[in-house]
């Protein structure tokens, strides 16, 4: 795991009822994720030191697993900084994760 010295926390909200795999970059095009944290179903999850304390936006990655990531733009204005799973990018619930 990956984390920034001096950098800020995150606290993550997974509304999901599939737990997400969440990872940030400073930059959109990146190859490299930093500290990727498997965010439980329906839980937070705080995350240290994961953000460049230089950073004014940071983006995350946020993977179900089942499809394609979703890549979210945050702003950082506080620390910890306040990252909400929309529940728009939440996989339908199945059977086998009820």
């Amino acid at each position: 795991m990956v984390t920034c010295v001096g950098g800020a926390d995150a606290i993550v909200f997974n509304p999901c009822s599939r737990a997400a795999t969440v990872g940030f970059a400073g930059i959109l095009d990146s190859d490299r994720w930093f500290d990727e944290s498997s965010v439980p179903i329906e839980q937070a999850l705080r995350l240290v030191n994961v953000i460049s304390g230089s950073a004014d936006t940071v983006y995350a990655r946020i993977d179900f697993g089942s499809r394609a990531p979703s890549i979210i733009k945050v702003a950082v204005k506080d620390d910890p900084v306040p990252v909400l799973i929309p529940a728009s990018i939440c996989p339908q619930p199945t059977s086998e994760s009820k």
